[in-house]
């Protein structure tokens, strides 16, 4: 979990994004950091999420189903 996180946390630099995005709008490249952030967090949480609450993510219950189909179709 954690991994992928601060995998993700590198990527920009590693992929030269910066240097990639020079050319475009500035709100572009605001628009992209605020995406970037925003899908990290989100994986994350469902990372923990899914480490924190696995029994009831795998109970019969309707709310665990739920999160479980959501979380596997994201």
């Amino acid at each position: 979990m954690r991994d992928v996180v601060l995998t993700n946390a590198v990527l920009p630099q590693r992929l030269r994004v910066r240097e990639n995005l020079t050319s475009a709008p500035m709100f572009v490249r605001q628009i992209f950091d605020v995406h970037w952030v925003y899908i990290m967090l989100i994986v994350e949480f469902f990372a923990v999420l899914s480490f924190g609450f696995a029994h009831d993510l795998g109970c019969s219950r309707l709310l665990g189903r739920f999160l479980s189909v959501f979380i596997s179709g994201f």
